[in-house]
């Protein structure tokens, strides 16, 4: 189990460092769009690693959970159902998070943190979402 848990927090680690490469742009946009400030990247990118590691370490924990309880109850959900349910929780507890950590990062009050991590995770799903249709529509 030690294992599992090893191996799933090394690939974490590496997800959130490339991740923060380009997490690290939307956040510096998002930062001067809302709040008017403007991030160097080094800063923005600090701040987006330890984002995606918090929300990150919610997603392994709740799927260790759920790997644990549907063991114990022999319940065999499949992988689009724990999904469905490790996603919106993880990313209900860490957006709080992340909010916090730009907040003190940014010296920005918290409800203008929450719309900087807000605009952030906009602007990637917007461009990444428009790529993969993109893809998709190319592939077909």
């Amino acid at each position: 189990m030690i294992e599992v848990f090893v191996g799933l927090f090394g690939k974490m680690l590496l997800r959130a460092a490339v991740g923060s490469l380009i997490g690290a742009v939307f956040l510096r946009a998002a930062a001067e769009w809302v709040a008017k400030k403007d991030v160097p990247y080094g800063t923005a990118y600090g701040l987006y690693f330890v984002n995606h590691l918090i929300i990150g370490t919610l997603v392994i924990i709740g799927g260790l959970f759920l790997g644990a309880l549907s063991a114990a109850l022999d319940w065999d959900p499949g992988m689009g159902v724990l999904l469905a349910i490790i996603l919106p929780v993880s990313l209900g507890l860490g957006l709080p998070a992340a909010a916090g950590v730009i907040s003190m990062g940014l010296s920005l009050k918290y409800g203008r943190a929450i719309l900087v991590t807000l605009v952030t995770y906009g602007l990637a799903l917007a461009i990444f979402g428009t790529i993969y249709v993109l893809v998709m529509l190319v592939m077909d």
